[in-house]
C-alpha cells in the first residue's frame, strides 16, 4: 500500500483486500507501505508487483504502462485514437463486441514496435474502416504482412477494405482451410488469402507462398 495525502492505496493484493471486506469478519491485514506517492510511481509499482501474474491482464498491465508514462504504449495509444479504435479496458462477458474495439494488446504493441507509427496507424485505422468487431491479433498481423511485408506486392488500404466488404465470410472460411492444410499460423493463411483477393499495383512483387517461397499466386481449393 502507498498513501496519497489522506488516503491509502492498494497497489498489489487488491483481491485479497477485496475478499476481507466482502467476508466481513476480517478487521485487520498485514500490509507493507512502500513510498509511491506520484501517480506514475504507482502505476509502475503495480506493473513490478503484478507482471508475471496470472490473474492480471494485459491490458490491466498495458493502461497502468500508459499510466506510468511508457512512450510505446502512450503511442500505441495515440495511434489507436487517431485511427478511430478503442482499445478495451476491460470486455464485458456477454457483451457483442463493437467495431473498432481492440483486444489484441499483445499483436498491437508489437506492430508499434516493428513499424513507423504512420505504418502502424493504417493497419489500425484499414480494420477500423472494415468494422472489424473486435480487431484480433490475427486480423493486425495478416493486414501488417499484406501492406508492409517485403515478400508482397505494394496493395492499397482501399483494396483492402473492398476485399474484406466482398468476401468477408469467404476470406475466414478459406483462411482456416489454408491454415489446416499447410499447418501454418492462422494469421499467416489469412495475410495469404487476403493478398489473393486484392488488385495489386502494376509493380507489385510475388507474393510469399504458404511454404516461404516466393509464387505468383497460392491454391486456396
Amino acid at each position: 500500500m502507498t498513501r496519497v495525502d489522506d488516503q491509502w492505496h492498494v497497489i498489489d493484493g487488491q483481491h485479497t483486500a477485496i475478499a476481507a471486506v466482502t467476508h466481513g469478519g476480517i478487521e485487520e491485514l498485514e500490509v507493507l507501505v512502500v513510498e509511491a506517492g506520484e501517480r506514475c510511481d504507482r502505476a509502475g509499482a503495480f506493473i513490478g508487483h503484478n507482471r508475471d501474474r496470472v490473474q492480471i491482464t494485459n491490458s490491466q498491465l498495458f493502461f497502468a504502462a500508459a499510466a506510468a508514462g511508457d512512450e510505446d504504449v502512450l503511442t500505441a495509444l495515440q495511434i489507436c485514437e487517431r485511427a478511430g479504435a478503442c482499445v478495451l479496458r476491460n470486455p464485458s462477458p456477454g457483451r457483442p463486441f463493437r467495431p473498432g474495439e481492440l483486444i489484441a494488446i499483445a499483436a498491437l504493441m508489437q506492430l508499434v514496435k516493428r513499424r513507423t507509427a504512420v505504418k502502424a496507424r493504417t493497419v489500425i485505422e484499414t480494420l477500423v474502416r472494415v468494422r472489424a468487431a473486435p480487431i484480433t491479433a490475427d486480423l493486425i498481423k495478416a493486414v501488417d504482412m499484406v501492406l508492409h511485408d517485403r515478400n508482397y506486392g505494394e496493395v492499397d488500404p482501399e483494396e483492402i477494405i473492398v476485399a474484406f466488404e466482398r468476401y468477408g465470410s469467404v476470406l475466414n472460411a478459406k483462411s482456416v482451410e489454408l491454415a489446416l492444410a499447410k499447418a501454418i499460423p492462422r494469421a499467416r493463411a489469412m495475410g495469404v488469402v487476403l493478398y489473393q483477393h486484392t488488385r495489386k499495383r502494376k509493380t507489385s512483387r510475388p507474393a510469399e507462398s504458404a511454404n516461404g517461397h516466393e509464387t505468383a499466386g497460392v491454391a486456396l481449393s
